[in-house]
């Protein structure tokens, strides 16, 4: 299936979207929570949503549960209703293109991610937390945290 926001259903995204970065803010700033190991939030777009629901929303489905992690051990539920917010798409390429750059996208940057790993190179994170944390669990990935999701991104956009 192929779907498509509703007007209303990109605004409950947009502002499900805003309500988990204040209340991430806000968890980590009053030191309810850590956020050492996820950031699903911090990086959130209607996009992810909408390729969550062409992903995994069955035809037979009224509704949709959208579920992310707002720092280590609290997450968030966005629930959309079907020809509320969100509807069949007519124009299937429309949905295909989004995908289809989505994955060419990070195929693109999994090259490199081999490149560098044969050469043995790992490209150090700007930021001092994923840095710390980017081999726990015997992670070994040679583009890591934010500087991998922003090169995706990057990509996706020259696509």
């Amino acid at each position: 299936m192929n779907y498509v926001f509703t007007k209303n259903g990109e605004r409950k995204v947009e502002n499900f979207i805003q309500s988990c970065v204040e209340k991430r803010k806000k968890m980590i700033e009053e030191g309810i929570d850590t956020d050492d190991l996820i950031d699903n939030a911090a990086k959130l777009s209607v996009k992810d949503i909408l390729l969550s629901i062409n992903y995994f929303h069955a035809s037979d489905l009224k509704k949709h549960t959208y579920s992310v992690l707002i720092t280590d051990h609290f997450r968030g539920e966005l629930t959309l209703i079907y020809e509320a917010d969100f509807i069949k798409c007519e124009k299937q390429s429309i949905i295909d293109d989004a995908i289809n750059k989505e994955h060419l996208a990070e195929d693109i940057v999994d090259i490199f991610e081999n490149l560098l790993d044969e050469k043995n190179i790992e490209l150090p994170c700007n930021d001092p937390v994923e840095e710390e944390g980017r081999h726990d669990g015997g992670n070994d990935a040679k583009i890591y945290g934010t500087e991998y999701f922003d090169l995706v991104a990057q990509v996706r956009e020259l696509l």
